[in-house]
């Protein structure tokens, strides 16, 4: 008997074959889709991680901001004092931590004074403060002079002038706190915590002396 050629090329294929060439192809052409490769494939995946790390770095910045608005704001007068804590400069010149903080001034008036060595306006400044600070003392006023540069040589710089100012030292936090921007810069603190006077720049010690007598209380 005489077999009917198939349309094509007169043979039938073996299914066998044609399964096991089927399999093949598919496995390739899968594992083809599974792993793309090529410099646009790798462009692509760069820039997708790109996107996740900026909305991740988004969601944190915006976080920060909630949470740390105060230190965006100029403190003026009128506000609450933020709080710290500074460590004190000894007649050495080394540091002394946790010397002084916020939350024990209350009930005084406070005239925080940052300053640094290098700072000519300081230099004329501080004495003037130190006279101050000497006059009204025993009234309950209180001084923190904060060295923003170096404290030993804002200490030698203290003994040279002669000055009996608390002397105390900021590495930069409690400035940017109080949106220090140029020096000398006072800021005058009442017994309640509130901000009543901020000076940028030197000011005259009639004036600051004025300021302190009227938040004292009277004797």
């Amino acid at each position: 008997m005489n077999r009917s050629p198939s349309p094509d090329n007169g043979e039938r294929p073996d299914p066998l074959k044609l399964r096991s060439a089927l399999t093949s192809s598919s496995r390739i052409g899968s594992r083809r889709a599974a792993v793309p490769s090529g410099p646009a494939w790798r462009s692509r995946r760069a820039g997708w991680l790109v996107v996740a790390l900026a909305a991740v770095l988004t969601i944190f910045h915006g976080a920060w901001l909630v949470n740390h608005s105060d230190y965006l704001e100029p403190v003026t007068a009128g506000d609450v004092a933020p709080s710290f804590a500074l460590p004190a400069v000894d007649a050495k010149g080394e540091l002394v931590p946790h010397a002084v903080d916020s939350a024990t001034l209350r009930g005084k008036v406070v005239l925080v004074d940052f300053w640094a060595t290098w700072c000519r306006p300081c230099r004329e400044s501080l004495p003037a403060v130190d006279r101050v600070y000497r006059r009204y003392r025993s009234y309950g006023f209180e001084v923190l002079s904060v060295n923003t540069d170096n404290p030993a040589d804002g200490r030698a710089m203290f003994q040279s002038m002669g000055l009996s100012l608390p002397l105390y030292f900021d590495n930069g936090t409690v400035s940017e706190r109080f949106q220090v921007t140029s020096i000398p810069h006072l800021v005058l603190i009442d017994q309640s915590g509130v901000v009543r006077h901020v000076h940028r720049g030197f000011e005259s010690e009639e004036e600051i002396a004025r300021q302190v007598r009227a938040l004292l209380p009277p004797r």
